[in-house]
């Protein structure tokens, strides 16, 4: 559950029970959740953890599969996510870094990061040739089957 200020400037009350629902979602396993421990993390009750559900489904934020009824978070987060990692610094310095590399080499480049899925494409830069890179920023990689993931895969072995 979030930390509430006890004192300063009033907010929107709303926004920080829909924050407190996503939060719900960080660092809890098994993943997809239950509606009862989305409820059970943020401490509300099952009906008014549900409406928020049920608005953060129709944005995109949090799916519901079908089969279970649990939830997971949905591609508005992941967008949301890369969003915030856009505003880091370490995205901010390699991204002219990037085009500089895929000018000198004559070939696209790839920066991931990892994820809590795996490596992830942070940022691509392109250069027409022979080998298109097809994959958007945002792309979860397989650790095994990808150049990129079994990088990382080493380092994860490397430093554990």
């Amino acid at each position: 559950m979030l930390e509430k200020a006890a004192k300063g400037p009033h907010g929107v009350q709303s926004a920080e029970t829909v924050l407190e629902v996503l939060s719900a979602f960080i660092g809890a396993e098994p993943l997809p959740l239950m509606l009862k421990t989305i409820a059970e993390r943020t401490q509300m009750h099952p009906a008014k953890v549900h409406r928020y559900l049920v608005s953060l489904c129709r944005l995109g934020y949090v799916e519901q599969d079908e089969a279970t009824s649990r939830y997971r978070f949905g591609p508005s987060s992941l967008q949301l996510a890369f969003a915030a990692l856009g505003a880091f610094d370490c995205i901010r310095l390699a991204r002219p870094m990037m085009a500089d590399f895929c000018h000198r080499l004559r070939s696209s480049v790839v920066l991931a990061i990892w994820n809590t899925g795996g490596p992830a494409i942070a940022i691509k830069e392109t250069m027409p040739g022979l080998l298109t890179v097809s994959l958007v920023e945002g792309t979860v990689l397989p650790i095994l089957r990808s150049s990129i993931g079994r990088a990382f895969g080493a380092w994860l072995l490397l430093y554990s």
